[in-house]
């Protein structure tokens, strides 16, 4: 089996590019993968999903291949835009989410009359349900998820470049 000839060395180089550097955890895994099993030695099992892989690894590339395009698509759309600046200096926004939240926002700036419709139309808006005395707040699970991601990554990103957005994000994280 080829994973049991693979030198320990190509295993290390393969975990630092990306980014596990535990080399404790990297040797544990190391350990496993030379202790492998194969499930079945039987030609009529492999060999078809061998080909099924090899099927898979072909729509794979062209899926990047298309993803690269679309990326580089919306790039140049985005640089285009009127509103681009305004974007760009949203904190952590960066290359990659400034153009999607231009996209979560649109060009017609009448669509949203307060950040609450934004919210609402995200679904990031808690939902918050009572019965009783007992009340508890949840995610809206029907949304449009590629722009609440937007936002939640946003989130996340602001937090490491702006010092607002660490204050308030520390500041909820003590309420709770």
């Amino acid at each position: 089996m080829l994973a049991h000839r693979t030198y320990a060395k190509t295993y290390r180089s393969f975990f630092d590019q990306h980014n596990s550097r535990y080399q404790d955890i990297n040797e544990q895994r190391i350990e496993a993968i030379k202790q492998i099993m194969p499930l079945t030695h039987d030609k009529d099992i492999i060999e078809p999903n061998e080909i099924i892989i090899e099927m898979l690894a072909s729509q794979l590339k062209h899926l990047i291949e298309s993803i690269l395009r679309l990326d580089k698509e919306i790039q140049t759309r985005y640089r285009k835009m009127d509103d681009r600046n305004l974007f760009d200096s949203f904190p952590g926004a960066g290359p990659q989410l400034a153009p999607r939240l231009l996209t979560a926002f649109g060009s017609n700036r009448d669509r949203y009359k307060s950040a609450a419709e934004l919210q609402q139309y995200a679904r990031i808006a808690p939902v918050i349900e009572q019965s009783g005395k007992k009340s508890w707040t949840h995610w809206r699970y029907s949304c449009p998820t590629f722009i609440r991601q937007t936002f939640v990554e946003w989130a996340g990103q602001s937090v490491r470049f702006s010092y607002w957005a660490k204050a308030c994000s520390d500041k909820e994280q003590a309420a709770n």
